[in-house]
C-alpha cells in the first residue's frame, strides 16, 4: 500500500488523541440527554471505523450508490485501501458517547495534493468515474 506524503507529526506536546468538543445532545431514540466528544480516531478503532464505513457509507453516498457500486468489487475493494491509507494520516475524527468508545458518527480526514490524487491508478470503473467528477470539483474551485 502505498503511503500519503503528508503525516501528522506527533510530539510530546500536541498528544494522540486530542479532543476538540465536549457537548450535550438528545438522544434521538428516547430523547434522553447525552454527553458527546469529537476527538481523533483512535488507532485501535481503525478497524470499527473501516467496517463501519464499508456497511454504510457504499449505501448512503449518492453518488455511489447510483452507480450501483455494490457491483464493482473492484471500485469497493480500491476505495477501502484508500481509507486504510487516509486513516494512517491520523486526522480523522470520531464522535464518542461519553465514557464510551464506542463510534456515533466519523469522518475520514486527509491532506493530498492534486498530483496524489490524479496520478493513483484506478481499475474500478465506478472508483474511475467518481474519482473524475471529484476531480472537476475539486479543480473547478
Amino acid at each position: 500500500m502505498k503511503k500519503l506524503n503528508w503525516i501528522r507529526i506527533l510530539t510530546d506536546v500536541q498528544h494522540y488523541p486530542l479532543i476538540y468538543s465536549a457537548f450535550e445532545a438528545t438522544n434521538i431514540k428516547n430523547g434522553e440527554k447525552i454527553n458527546l466528544r469529537i476527538e481523533d480516531l483512535h488507532e485501535e478503532s481503525f478497524n470499527e471505523a473501516l467496517k463501519l464505513m464499508k456497511n454504510y457509507y457504499f449505501k448512503k453516498n449518492p453518488m455511489l450508490s447510483s452507480k450501483r457500486i455494490e457491483n464493482d468489487e473492484i471500485s469497493m475493494n480500491e476505495i477501502f485501501e484508500s481509507w486504510k491509507e487516509i486513516l494512517q494520516q491520523k486526522i480523522s475524527i470520531v464522535c464518542y458517547e461519553e465514557n464510551s468508545n464506542e463510534i456515533i458518527g466519523l469522518n475520514f480526514l486527509s491532506v493530498i495534493t492534486e498530483e496524489e490524487f490524479d496520478m493513483k491508478p484506478t481499475n474500478g470503473e465506478v472508483y474511475a468515474e467518481v474519482k473524475r467528477v471529484s476531480f472537476l470539483l475539486i479543480s473547478s474551485t
